[in-house]
């Protein structure tokens, strides 16, 4: 919690509506406590029992805007965030403007993925089906794509993709394989 209370006060990319009412009413006027203790293994399942109790709350009780556990949906950048992050992109101000990669960078970073150095060298992979399972191993939904199964888990089909490979278990509940 102290690592994300420091990122919250003094990382500037962090959440700068808290940062605001931080500086506006003083750290003091703050209340920052650990509502659950819990396991690891629930640790997602928990966050979002609480982050269904708080987005129950008006918004202007809340300086949380993601209403998912362990997921940026539901979250909206502002149009000028958007804006501003295109902006910062463009340009000069890409760290790849003006440059291309050596045919001898372009060799390497081929050879750095071939074969048994391949992420998915000698797994059977299918490319769009997840196979969505309970903590007991019995199949609970089958899907086509990640992203029908982002969908239906309330999340982004890159943390689908995410879970997939790391073998984590899903907000406590599901094991996604594909």
């Amino acid at each position: 919690m102290g690592d994300r209370l420091v990122s919250h006060i003094f990382n500037y990319s962090s959440n700068i509506h808290l940062q605001r009412a931080i500086a506006l009413y003083g750290l003091p006027a703050f209340v920052f406590l650990v509502v659950e203790f819990c396991k690891p293994d629930d640790l997602l399942q928990r966050e979002q029992h609480w982050l269904n109790w708080l987005f129950a709350l008006a918004s202007r009780l809340r300086y949380n805007f993601s209403p998912t556990a362990g997921s940026m949906l539901g979250f909206k950048h502002s149009l000028e965030s958007r804006a501003l992050m295109s902006e910062v992109k463009k340009g000069a101000l890409n760290n790849m403007y003006g440059e291309t990669h050596s045919e001898e960078t372009k060799a390497l970073m081929s050879e750095a993925k071939k074969g048994d150095k391949h992420p998915h060298y000698g797994k059977e992979i299918n490319p769009l089906g997840v196979c969505v399972y309970n903590h007991d191993g019995v199949l609970v939904q089958s899907f086509s794509s990640r992203a029908t199964a982002a969908k239906w888990l309330g999340t982004s089909a890159m943390s689908v993709c995410r879970y997939v490979r790391s073998g984590k278990v899903f907000k406590g509940l599901y094991i996604l394989k594909i």
